[in-house]
């Protein structure tokens, strides 16, 4: 291809053969649902430890799912002295895909895949929003169910306009360049018993990440996010819960706000891998499915069963 030529879209690399393909490997596709989040770091597994034990033992303001009736003041003579139901989920492996001049994330456009009973779900996020003014995190959030295995479906992009802009603008297909392990402990509640309004705390002591050039990392991350309440609508007032209740924890915790998602460490260590010619050539080497951890010889994190 001379200098003058533009490279093709995905749109023109995908003949119909391969469109109907693509398409006939989607199983369903589910709507999308509009997810706030504020996400903060602890310096260590021990202080997301202390925080689940925190929320625990505090039910006058963590008021759970069976208890919403006590509240916001508790009648007299009832006892908080019980132990917060909660779930411990089974560790998460997730491979993301990036293309290889990063246009997904000039897009806001995050897609991983994970595997759920024989199927791969792949998950699109849309949008971001966090700042260092508002840390809230917007975003559409969409799932389709595949039946071929892992490997990047843009027609399983449920939003038209972002799978258009997708198929528009990528000049490469998105591979598997990263995937991240993750394990956590998920605690829904009522704040001050507010049946109206319900909030997930995830926090997770096991969160780590490798891309395929060999990068790794780790963090402790609390997740907080509006499973109920004002709709997407009336942002501010998401926003003005969100950060209430980020507060609450931040007055007792020595944690960090982050403003990016979960896999943008990796996506970010990625693009500067790429300026080196070698990295260059082991992404075109890649194939759409290649599941490069697999790979004895690359592997730094264990694998997820």
């Amino acid at each position: 291809m001379s200098k003058s030529e533009k490279p093709k879209s995905l749109k023109k690399q995908i003949d119909a053969a391969t469109r109907e393909r693509l398409k006939g490997e989607i199983e369903k596709v589910k709507d999308p649902f509009f997810e706030s989040e504020r996400v903060m770091v602890a310096d260590s597994a021990k202080t997301i430890l202390e925080i689940a034990r925190h929320v625990q033992e505090c039910q006058e303001i963590f008021v759970t799912g069976n208890q919403i009736g006590i509240a916001p003041v508790p009648p007299k003579g009832v006892d908080f002295k019980y132990i917060t139901p909660q779930e411990i989920t089974r560790p998460r492996e997730r491979p993301y895909v990036m293309d290889r001049e990063g246009v997904l994330r000039e897009l806001e456009v995050e897609v991983r895949q994970e595997q759920k009973l024989g199927r791969t779900v792949q998950t699109t996020k849309i949008g971001n929003g966090a700042s260092a003014f508002d840390s809230t995190m917007d975003r559409w959030e969409q799932k389709s169910v595949l039946t071929a295995g892992y490997g990047f479906n843009v027609y399983a992009i449920g939003d038209r306009t972002a799978r258009q802009a997708v198929l528009d603008n990528l000049t490469s297909h998105p591979k598997l360049v990263q995937r991240l392990i993750s394990q956590r402990i998920r605690i829904s509640y009522h704040p001050e018993g507010n049946p109206d309004l319900e909030i997930e705390l995830a926090l997770e002591p096991l969160h780590c990440g490798e891309t395929f050039t060999g990068f790794t990392w780790e963090a402790h991350k609390i997740d907080l996010e509006i499973k109920k309440g004002p709709n997407n609508g009336e942002k501010a007032l998401r926003h003005s819960i969100l950060a209430r209740e980020e507060e609450r924890l931040m007055k007792i915790f020595p944690l960090k706000r982050q403003l990016v998602s979960s896999a943008t460490p990796g996506f970010e260590a990625i693009m500067e891998d790429l300026r080196r010619t070698e990295h260059q050539r082991a992404f075109d080497r890649m194939e759409d499915r290649d599941q490069w951890w697999l790979d004895q010889t690359s592997l730094n994190i264990p694998r997820v069963a």
